[in-house]
């Protein structure tokens, strides 16, 4: 028997990481902020993400990212590529 070794290459096309401008963020009631994902490769074929709220009570999301505080005390919000690989940030908000 003949062993022939096989050099892995990373698919390019497929997102490894999904990235946020923030990680955490406090924002007062009522205030907005604009949340921005980042695709790691840039190469990737598919880079839709879509962002979503761990409480709708405390922070809506829209799709593009715009966030918005809505009641006060802590959530997170998901950004998750088509692929399921997700970042997170989490805020809180205050009076």
């Amino acid at each position: 028997k003949q062993i022939i070794p096989l050099k892995v290459i990373p698919n390019s096309k497929i997102v490894q990481k999904v990235t946020l401008n923030y990680n955490t963020y406090q924002l007062k009631l009522g205030e907005k902020v604009q949340l921005k994902a980042k695709i790691t490769p840039s190469t990737a074929k598919n880079k839709k993400v879509t962002f979503s709220t761990s409480n709708l009570h405390i922070l809506k999301v829209s799709k593009t990212g715009k966030v918005r505080a809505t009641g006060r005390g802590t959530a997170k919000i998901i950004a998750t590529a088509s692929n399921g690989k997700k970042a997170i940030c989490k805020i809180t908000v205050t009076d």
